[in-house]
């Protein structure tokens, strides 16, 4: 299984990779003025990363998102 971990500032983003499923655990606050800026180069490196894999996304600890 492989792990990656990702933080910007408190938002903390973690993901583990299957041979056919993934997860991705968002926790903490996210307030910058432009999540895009940080998130869009995430997203599309995940896709990329959990291609041909059914993806669960947690957000149950993600407390705030701007």
């Amino acid at each position: 299984m492989a792990e990656w971990t990702f933080e910007h500032d408190r938002l903390i983003v973690r993901i583990s990779r299957g041979a056919s499923c993934s997860r991705i655990e968002w926790s903490g606050i996210s307030d910058i003025r432009n999540p895009a800026s940080f998130l869009t180069p995430l997203l599309e490196e995940w896709s990329a990363k959990l291609k041909d894999t059914d993806a669960t996304v947690d957000l149950t600890r993600l407390e705030y998102m701007s």
